[in-house]
């Protein structure tokens, strides 16, 4: 039991960090660092620009895959909604959209406590769990400036009570970014009674007589709204937030209902197939029923499992893109029905004609133990060079691929034309293709003759040289192993060459 235990908490860790891995690749361009000194007007920041793609692949890791968050699963829904809620905002009125209107404004704008504006964006990100964009600013409250804190003291002190209940908020998690306002508690009894205790703080503070002399009508009522906002006043909550999860409500549903189909035929239709086939991973963890649906091989699907089906449908649009074909043997093995045919057919379609791409195809079949498919590419390409006259390059690719045949057939043409023209010039020009060919593949002795006749002619201009007597030598025992090796379908052959080398033999 403690095994499966042990397995089973492993996955879960390897599913996590894979996801992670994920997330951080579809991570959105960064902006600008926010200067040095902060705009004290600045009230919403971001360091990068947000996509969906990773806004809904976030979303199914809270529910599906990070099992430690499923306790303090609203304060990451908190968490996401901050990071992604600009993304709503060209379709319809979001809470973010709301204080960036207003922060542009801002500087148009002389008593801001007088602008109703000011009031209702704060209740929205209030709503949220946004604190530290509310206590920031409620601080810009007109009763804090110097000149008039001694005339406003009452207003400036339910104000400053607001923001230090809103900073001292109770928030069931772990920890908190650096910064960030609230008290997080680990523990859910310590969280529900730190809750209690700080709710009654909001109920003393909102019975408290110092409202009725607070003249400024603003800011009464705007805290008043907060702090029914702050005991979960349903009114007042549903009247702060926008309908910001429109976009994703399919998805959403899907994810809180737990329906894997419906998860599958959203993020499809939303985001396409790159979605679907790296989804599957966070979708079956912890769900066994998720796992059975999803790999369960269908008798409609030809055999294959809704798994493999996303994956080669992937793999197919990676495919057909010169500059993306190279990823999709990743997705093609590991579908095992119809992956390593479709793998096959897409590595035979790509051109042998330039070195690089051939060289990929070469190592991608390394990668994945291809052998026979590398055999045969290395094959074509040098067939594919020796016919556009690259006779060099077609013989090293035709011995990379072992073709002992094609190579034989070459070096017998070779010995004919060698044979039929003898002069230093046709010989040169064959030189090196001869010694390129090597002596392994000889029909009737061609390629060995040559390679004989070579050695003797050099050790024949050593000895007109009068370089070394050692060269004679040589020579003699190059013409006996030449004369071994001569028969009748290359002695013809044999007296031109030694004709043309200027020895005389006597047969």
């Amino acid at each position: 039991m403690e095994v499966i235990e042990f397995n089973h908490m492993s996955r879960w860790e390897h599913v996590l960090q894979y996801s992670k891995d994920i997330s951080s690749l579809l991570t959105g361009p960064k902006l600008a660092p926010n200067p040095i000194i902060e705009d004290p007007n600045e009230i919403v920041t971001k360091n990068e620009e947000p996509t969906c793609l990773k806004a809904a692949w976030e979303l199914m890791e809270i529910f599906y895959v990070d099992k430690q968050s499923q306790a303090w699963l609203p304060e990451k829904l908190v968490d996401w909604l901050a990071d992604y809620d600009s993304l709503f905002t060209s379709t319809q009125e979001t809470i973010h959209g709301k204080l960036v209107d207003f922060q542009n404004d801002l500087v148009n704008i002389q008593v801001i406590e007088d602008d109703p504006r000011y009031w209702e964006v704060m209740s929205s990100a209030l709503s949220v769990g946004w604190l530290d964009i509310v206590v920031k600013m409620l601080r810009l409250h007109g009763s804090y400036q110097i000149d008039q804190l001694s005339k406003r003291e009452l207003e400036n002190g339910l104000v400053e009570a607001v923001a230090v209940l809103i900073s001292k908020m109770p928030r069931l998690r772990p920890e908190s970014a650096a910064g960030n306002l609230g008290e997080c508690f680990k523990s859910k009894p310590d969280f529900t009674k730190a809750w209690e205790k700080w709710r009654s703080q909001i109920t003393k503070l909102d019975c408290s007589p110092y409202w009725i002399q607070c003249d400024n009508q603003q800011t009464r009522e705007g805290l008043r709204n907060m702090l029914q906002v702050m005991l979960g006043n349903t009114e007042n909550l549903c009247t702060a937030s926008c309908y910001w999860i429109e976009l994703l409500t399919g998805l959403m549903i899907g994810i809180l209902a737990e329906n894997t189909e419906v998860v599958i035929a959203e993020i499809s239709r939303e985001f396409g197939p790159w979605m679907v086939a790296h989804a599957v991973e966070l979708l079956t963890s912890g769900s066994e029923e998720a796992e059975i649906l999803l790999h369960d091989e269908r008798y409609n699907l030809g055999g294959i499992s809704m798994v493999e089906l996303h994956r080669l449908a992937y793999a197919q649009v990676l495919s057909s893109h010169a500059l993306t074909w190279q990823i999709a043997p990743i997705y093609l093995t590991s579908c095992m029905k119809q992956g390593m045919g479709l793998l096959e057919n897409l590595l035979y379609r790509q051109s042998v004609q330039h070195n690089n791409l051939l060289l990929k195809n070469i190592e991608i079949c390394r990668l994945y133990e291809l052998d026979h498919i590398s055999s045969n590419i290395m094959k074509v390409a040098g067939v594919y060079h020796w016919k556009h006259g690259r006779k060099g390059a077609g013989v090293f690719w035709l011995q990379q691929s072992q073709d002992t045949n094609c190579l034989d057939r070459i070096a017998q043409q070779l010995f004919d034309s060698v044979g039929k023209s003898i002069s230093d010039e046709s010989f040169k020009q064959w030189e090196g293709l001869i010694e390129l060919l090597g002596s392994e593949s000889k029909p009737a002795g061609g390629l060995e003759f040559l390679h004989k006749y070579r050695d003797f002619k050099k050790s024949l201009q050593m000895v007109y040289s009068g370089k070394s007597t050692d060269a004679a030598r040589q020579a003699v025992g190059s013409l006996i192993l030449l004369e071994n090796l001569s028969n009748a379908n290359n002695m013809s052959v044999f007296f031109r060459l030694y004709n043309f080398a200027g020895v005389y033999v006597d047969y």
